[in-house]
């Protein structure tokens, strides 16, 4: 540990070594991810703290944890949240000279990776984020839920800028390593966009098929020349897609991974890199606890309630979908205990169980108390 979880003057110190690398911070409390009840943390994507504000949150008796903007008020911060220490390792031995230079975290589950870029909103990968936009993170010598403190590995004097793909952070080159780079004669007339999303979505083995359908499905709705298309318009896309793909799947016939794509083509209403739950978790933490529920003495389900409000704000009359993995990281719990909290709203009336999720997908949920 470089810099240890010691008083709340090294706590103040440490914020100011913050401010003074040009990041926007703001407290949490002790041991949370999540702002106190009230606090309006979205200000500070728009404005750094004052010198008067460090000292108020971060001076006195109390250790709280300190959060950092992403984003344009941190001077493009981005951080790259790996899940998985291996995950972290495959890059780092790929990017050894980049990764020597970028501030590097070790976390409750792997590493975050500081750098400054061009990315426009947080992205989401199977090992991880790439966190950006205004999102925050939980920075060093904060307490993570699970009581793990977070840690610098390598801090040094600054936040280089870089350009995020070719230094690994948008997607690991293990990971693409694993993918074909030719592509047949079928789709060398798509945009390079197309053909991207179909590389990207090219299972890494078995008992992928099914998730990597859908994604490819949002993949190509964030596509402009062809997010309004018919699915039946895509079948070349597609059959591109399982030529590549057939070495990685179990199931081989073509007629049932084109079936599958139609039904996510039809299913999916946000492109890749939107994040409803992004959108609506910014809204449930301005807003607070819903009534119906903020009588409870506890903060994180009162969260998590108001979570899901906003999620059936966004969908109008439809059901929403949440899972139980994203909810407990958004609220800081595990994943089975904010399943068991779901599962409790759902018998006390707030919420209605619409559909429950198979082959690793989201339950579907209605949210029944007025949002309004």
């Amino acid at each position: 540990m470089l810099i240890p979880a010691a008083m709340s003057a090294e706590f103040y110190k440490l914020a100011m070594r913050y401010v003074d690398l040009g990041l926007s911070v703001f407290p949490l409390p002790c041991g949370s991810k999540v702002p106190a009840r009230g606090f309006r943390w979205t200000e500070f994507r728009e404005r750094r703290a004052e010198a008067a504000n460090l000292l108020e949150w971060f001076g006195g008796d109390q250790q709280p944890n300190i959060a950092i903007v992403t984003g344009d008020i941190s001077g493009g911060l981005v951080v790259r949240d790996f899940d998985e220490e291996r995950a972290y390792d495959r890059w780092r031995d790929s990017h050894r000279d980049v990764a020597e230079t970028l501030p590097t975290v070790r976390t409750a589950r792997g590493f975050h990776v500081y750098a400054r870029g061009q990315a426009a909103r947080t992205k989401t990968y199977d090992d991880g984020e790439l966190r950006a936009g205004g999102s925050y993170v939980l920075a060093p010598s904060s307490l993570h839920p699970s009581g793990v403190v977070y840690t610098w590995t390598h801090l040094p004097g600054d936040i280089p800028a870089v350009d995020l793909c070719a230094a690994g952070l948008c997607n690991t080159e293990a990971q693409e390593a694993q993918k074909p780079t030719q592509f047949c004669a079928s789709v060398l007339h798509a945009s390079e966009a197309v053909r991207l999303a179909v590389r990207r979505c090219i299972p890494p083995g078995p008992n992928n098929r099914h998730k990597c359908l859908f994604r490819l499905a949002r993949e190509l709705k964030a596509v402009p020349e062809v997010a309004g298309l018919q699915a039946a318009a895509l079948e070349t896309v597609l059959k591109e897609w399982h030529c590549l793909s057939l070495p990685y799947i179990g199931t081989k016939d073509f007629a049932t991974s084109w079936l599958e794509f139609c039904v996510a083509w039809e299913r999916v209403r946000y492109p890749a890199g939107v994040s409803p739950v992004a959108d609506a978790w910014e809204a449930a933490v301005a807003a607070g606890a819903p009534p119906e529920v903020a009588s409870w003495d506890n903060p994180q389900l009162g969260l998590l309630a108001a979570l899901c409000r906003e999620l059936q704000r966004l969908q109008g009359d439809r059901p929403f979908y949440l899972d139980a993995s994203t909810a407990g990281n958004l609220v800081g719990v595990d994943r089975t205990i904010a399943w068991r909290w779901l599962r409790g709203l759902a018998s006390a009336g707030i919420l209605e169980l619409v559909r429950s999720g198979s082959r690793g997908r989201a339950n579907e949920y209605r949210y029944l108390m007025p949002v309004e």
